[in-house]
């Protein structure tokens, strides 16, 4: 849960609108390009993406992904 916290508040700080229901895990955000996609095999639906904060899951990890969809 404390990285789904970390996810939607960088997530906001870096122009991404990013959110998650309270104590969830899942963090959805608006689809990014397909290359981004491809790279971190993204589930996504329509205009949206999420990712599941799941226990390998770091800040570092966010940190990338963040990168990546800001480029």
């Amino acid at each position: 849960i404390r990285v789904s916290q970390y996810a939607v508040k960088a997530m906001n700080d870096s122009g991404i609108n990013a959110w998650r229901n309270d104590g969830a895990i899942t963090v959805v955000f608006p689809r990014p390009k397909e290359s981004v996609i491809k790279k971190w095999k993204l589930a996504v639906q329509d205009n949206i993406a999420h990712v599941i904060c799941m226990p390998h899951v770091t800040n570092e990890i966010i940190d990338n992904l963040i990168k990546d969809i800001r480029e």
